[in-house]
C-alpha cells in the first residue's frame, strides 16, 4: 500500500508539472512542445506505476506512444508507427530473450491461435511464388510475424487483473488524447488536413485520416464498458465514463459509417453477453454509471452541434438541426449505448414465457414500422440509401471487383502478399474491358490507384488466394470459438466481463475490416493484437500449450530471437532513413525544382531502402528532364544517355511503384530514344487504365507525336485536331499541332494554332498570378506547383513567340 501511495504521489506531482508546462506552452502557441510533454509525461507515469516490472511498463508505454506518435519528416503517419513498432517489439523480444539466457530456461505460453497464425504465415510465404517484388512483399511477412509475436508477448506477460486494467486503460488514454486532438482540428483550433478547416474532413489527429482514427476509437468502446461496469474504484469508472463519452462525440464529428457500425456491433456484443451470462444483475448496481454514460454521450453530441453552429457557422438553428449532426448509424450507436442500462429488462423479456416474448417482439416490430413510415424514419431510410449509393461506396465495390479479377487469375496462392496496390492498375484495365467495368467507369468516373481494397477479406483472398482465405477463416473461427469458450468457462465475474469487453472490441475490428483496411494500419493492428493477447492470457482463463526449453536449447532459441530482433531493427532503421531522405527530396523539389541536391537525396534514399520504389521513379523523371534540357542544347549523345538512364530507373520502379505516371514517363523516355514500338505499348497500356483527364490528354498528345515521327502525318494531325477541339483552353496542344502544321507548310493554320496557344498561355499565367498573389492562404505544395507551372508556361511562351517570328506576319 505504501508503494502504491508513493507512486500515486509521484505521478500526481508529475501531472501537476505537466499541467503547468502545457498551460505556459499553450499561451506561447507551441503545439509541438505540448505534444512532446504529453508523450514524455505519460510514458514516465506508466513506468513509475509499473515499477519494478520494467517489461510491463515498456509494454504500456508502447501502447500509449504508438497510436499518438507522428513525425512530420516521414512521408506518412502510418509509416512512422510501423517502424516504431518493429523497433520496440524487437527491444521487448530482446529483453525477453535475455531473461531466458539469464535463467537458463525458456518458457513460452502458446495460445490456441498459434496453429491458425502459423497457417496464415504459411499462406503468406506461399504467395511469394507470385511476388511482384520479393523484398517488398517480404516486409509484409515480417510485419505479420512481429504483430503476432507481440500478441504472444502480451499473453505471456499479463499476470493479474491489474495488468489487464492497465493495458486497456492505456489504450483508452491514448484514444482520449487522439480524440481531443481530432476535435481541436474539427473546430479549426489546430491544423488538420491541409486546405481543410472546421469540419469533419479536417480531422486526421495522429492517424493521418479521420476514418483510421474512427476505427481505432470504435474498437475500445466495449473494453471500456468493462471498466465502467466492473471498475474497482470510482476514479477508474469516472475516467472511463469520460473517455467513452469523448470517443462517442468524436465519432459523431468524424462521421464514419464504418466506425459507427463497428461501435454498434461491439456494444451489441456486450448487451447479448450480459444477458446470456446472466450478469445483467450487475447493471442494477451500476445503473447510475451506465445511464450516466448514455446521458453524457447524448449531451456531448448535442453540445458538439451547438458548438458547431456557434463556432463554425456563426449562428444557432432550431433543435431539429441537432439531430442531423450524426449519421443514421451514429444515432443507432447512441441508442445502442442507451440500451446498456436496460439490459436487465431485456434479460427479463428473454426469460419470459413464449407468449410474452412474442408480444414484446411484435411490439418492437410495430414501433420500428411506425418509425420507418414517419417523416424522421423516411429521412433515415433516405440517408441509408444515399450512403449505399455514394461515390465512396461504389469506389469500394470497384476495388472489390478488381480484387476478384486477381483471384480469378491466381486462385490458389494469390498474387503475392502486399501486391494488391502494385497490381491494381493492370487489373483495373482488365476490369474496365468488361461490361460491369464500363458501368462503373460511367457511374464513378476516374479513380486513382487503390493502395488497399477497402476490405481486408477481399484483399487477403486476392493476395494469398484460396489458401490464405481458408487460413484466415480458420483463424477467425478459432478466435471466436476460443473467446466464447473462455467467457463461458470463466470462474469469476470480472473475468467474464473483461473477456466480453475484449471480445466486443475484436468484433468491432472484424466489422471495420469489411469497409476499411485496419490490418494495414499499425495503430489499429496493435489494438487488435493487444485485445487478442489479453483474451488468451492465463489470467483470464486456463492456459494450454506451454512449451519449455532449458540449457543449450534455451540459449539457441534466445540467440535466434536476438539475431532476428537485431537484423529487423537494422533494416527498419535503414528504411526509416531512406523515407526521411525521400520526404526531404520531395519537399526540396517542390520548393526549388529538380537540382543536383535533390537528385542526390533521391539516390541516397534508393540505396538505403529495403525495397526502393518512389525514389527510383523520381530519379527516372530527373534524368528524363535532363535529357530534355540537353536536347534543347543540341547535345544529342548526352541527351540519349540521360534518357536511357531514365528508362532504366523507371523500369526498376514499375513493379514496385506501379502508377500511371510511371507508364507515361516510360513512354516519354522511349519516344526520345526513338523506340516507338515500346513507347506506343506503354501508352496503350496507360490509356486502358483510364488515367486522369490531364494525363490522358498528355498520353494522347504523345501518341500523336509518335505517329507523326513514324510518317503517319495525316493521322497524327487529325488526332491533334481532335484533342485541340476537345480541350480548347489547353496551351500545349495547339502549340504541338502548330509545329506539325508548320512542318507540313500549312502556315496559315499553323499561325492560327500558335496564336491560340499564346492566348491560352496568357490566360493561365493570369490565373497563376492571382493565386500566387495570395500564396499565404494556400498550402506550400500548391504554391510550389504553381511556380513550376508558371516557369514552364513562360518557357512555352518563349517557344511560341519564336515560331511566330519565324513564320512572319
Amino acid at each position: 500500500m505504501t508503494d502504491v501511495r508513493l507512486k500515486g504521489w509521484l505521478i500526481g506531482a508529475l501531472a501537476a508539472i505537466a499541467a503547468v508546462l502545457i498551460v505556459v506552452l499553450a499561451f506561447q502557441d507551441r503545439q509541438t512542445a505540448i505534444y512532446v510533454v504529453l508523450l514524455v509525461v505519460g510514458s514516465l507515469g506508466l513506468l513509475i506505476w509499473t515499477l519494478p516490472r520494467i517489461r510491463l511498463g515498456l509494454t504500456a508505454i508502447f501502447l500509449y506512444v504508438q497510436p499518438l506518435v507522428i513525425y512530420l519528416p516521414n512521408t506518412e503517419y502510418g509509416y512512422t508507427k510501423a517502424i516504431l513498432s518493429l523497433v520496440v517489439i524487437s527491444v521487448l523480444w530482446a529483453i525477453w530473450a535475455g531473461r531466458w539466457i539469464w535463467k537458463g530456461r525458456a518458457d513460452l505460453q502458446l495460445t490456441p491461435l498459434i496453429g491458425p497464425v502459423v497457417g496464415v504465415l504459411g499462406a503468406a510465404l506461399l504467395s511469394l511464388v507470385n511476388a511482384n517484388t520479393f523484398w517488398g512483399d517480404v516486409q509484409y511477412v515480417v510485419l505479420i510475424v512481429y504483430f503476432a509475436g507481440f500478441m504472444l508477448y502480451v499473453a505471456n506477460h499479463v499476470e493479474r487483473r491489474d495488468d489487464v486494467e492497465l493495458l486497456v486503460g492505456t489504450l483508452l488514454g491514448a484514444a482520449a488524447l487522439a480524440s481531443i486532438y481530432g476535435l481541436l482540428q474539427y473546430f479549426g483550433v489546430v491544423l488538420g488536413t491541409p486546405g481543410e478547416s472546421g469540419n469533419s474532413q479536417a480531422i486526421i489527429s495522429t492517424f493521418g485520416n479521420r476514418n483510421y482514427l474512427g476505427g481505432f476509437l470504435a474498437y475500445l468502446v466495449a473494453p471500456g464498458l468493462w471498466l465502467l461496469l466492473d471498475g474497482r474504484s470510482t476514479w477508474l469508472r469516472g475516467c472511463t465514463l469520460g473517455v467513452i463519452a469523448l470517443i462517442t462525440v468524436t465519432l459523431v464529428a468524424i462521421d464514419s459509417d464504418s466506425a459507427w457500425l463497428a461501435y454498434v456491433l461491439s456494444v451489441f456484443v456486450v448487451i447479448v453477453g450480459l444477458i446470456s451470462t446472466r450478469d445483467w444483475i450487475l447493471l442494477k448496481r451500476t445503473w447510475r454509471w451506465s445511464a450516466g454514460l448514455a446521458a453524457t454521450a447524448f449531451g456531448l453530441t448535442l453540445l458538439l452541434d451547438l458548438s458547431t453552429q456557434l463556432w463554425l457557422e456563426d449562428g444557432v438553428v432550431g433543435f431539429s438541426r441537432w439531430l442531423d449532426i450524426a449519421p443514421v448509424v451514429g444515432w443507432a450507436g447512441l441508442l445502442t449505448l442507451a440500451l446498456v442500462p436496460l439490459a436487465g429488462l431485456l434479460e427479463r423479456v428473454w426469460e419470459a414465457p413464449v407468449k410474452q416474448r412474442l408480444g414484446a417482439l411484435g411490439g418492437a416490430v410495430l414501433l420500428a414500422t411506425l418509425f420507418l413510415v414517419s417523416p424522421p424514419g423516411q429521412t433515415a431510410v433516405s440517408d441509408v440509401r444515399s450512403v449505399l449509393q455514394s461515390g465512396s461506396a461504389q469506389v469500394r465495390v470497384w476495388d472489390w471487383w478488381v480484387g476478384w479479377h486477381m483471384v480469378a487469375d491466381h486462385p490458389v496462392t494469390g498474387i503475392g502478399i502486399g501486391d494488391y496496390k502494385r497490381e491494381f492498375l493492370p487489373y483495373k484495365a482488365e476490369f474496365l474491358q468488361t461490361e460491369r467495368g464500363a458501368y462503373f467507369q460511367n457511374e464513378v468516373g476516374h479513380i486513382q490507384r487503390a493502395a488497399q481494397a477497402h476490405n481486408e477479406y477481399v484483399q487477403m483472398t486476392a493476395e494469398m488466394g484460396i489458401v490464405g482465405a481458408l487460413a484466415t477463416a480458420v483463424l477467425i473461427v478459432g478466435l471466436i470459438i476460443g473467446a466464447v469458450r473462455r467467457i463461458r468457462q470463466a470462474g469469476e465475474r470480472w473475468q467474464r466481463l473483461a473477456l466480453l469487453g475484449l471480445f466486443g472490441g475484436v468484433v468491432a475490428f472484424m466489422s471495420d475490416s469489411i469497409f476499411s483496411f485496419p490490418l494495414h494500419l499499425p495503430a489499429n493492428a496493435l489494438a487488435l493484437v493487444t485485445l487478442v493477447g489479453l483474451i488468451f492470457s492465463p489470467v483470464l482463463g486456463e492456459s494450454r500449450g506451454q512449451v519449455s526449453a532449458s540449457g543449450t536449447s534455451a540459449q539457441v532459441i534466445a540467440g535466434g530471437v536476438l539475431a532476428i530482433a537485431l537484423a529487423v531493427s537494422v533494416f527498419a532503421y535503414r528504411d526509416w532513413r531512406a523515407d526521411l531522405l525521400l520526404d526531404a527530396a520531395q519537399n526540396r523539389q517542390q520548393r526549388s525544382g529538380f537540382n543536383a541536391e535533390v537528385e542526390s537525396l533521391f539516390r541516397r534514399s534508393a540505396q538505403l531502402a529495403v525495397a526502393p520504389s518512389e525514389a527510383l521513379y523520381w530519379l527516372g523523371v530527373i534524368h528524363a528532364n535532363q535529357g530534355e534540357s540537353l536536347t534543347a542544347q543540341d547535345q544529342a549523345e548526352q541527351a540519349r544517355q540521360r534518357f536511357e538512364t531514365a528508362r532504366q530507373y523507371l523500369e526498376q520502379a514499375l513493379p514496385r511503384y506501379n502508377t500511371t505516371n510511371v507508364y507515361f514517363q516510360l513512354a516519354r523516355a522511349s519516344e526520345r530514344l526513338q523506340d516507338y514500338e515500346r513507347a506506343q505499348r506503354h501508352l496503350e497500356t496507360l490509356l486502358q487504365m483510364a488515367p486522369s483527364d490531364s494525363l490522358e490528354r498528355q498520353a494522347r498528345q504523345l501518341r500523336a507525336l509518335i505517329l507523326y515521327q513514324q510518317g503517319q502525318t495525316e493521322e497524327a494531325i487529325r488526332q491533334m485536331q481532335d484533342l485541340v477541339e476537345a480541350h480548347p483552353r489547353s496551351p500545349r496542344l495547339p502549340f504541338t499541332l502548330g509545329q506539325m502544321l508548320a512542318d507540313q507548310r500549312q502556315l496559315a493554320a499553323a499561325r492560327e494554332n500558335f496564336n491560340r496557344a499564346l492566348e491560352n498561355i496568357h490566360r493561365e499565367l493570369r490565373r497563376l498570378e492571382r493565386n500566387l498573389s495570395q500564396e499565404g492562404t494556400f498550402p506550400a505544395a500548391d504554391v510550389s506547383q504553381w511556380r513550376s507551372e508558371r516557369e514552364a508556361l513562360e518557357q512555352l511562351k518563349s517557344s511560341v513567340q519564336q515560331w511566330l517570328r519565324r513564320l512572319g506576319p
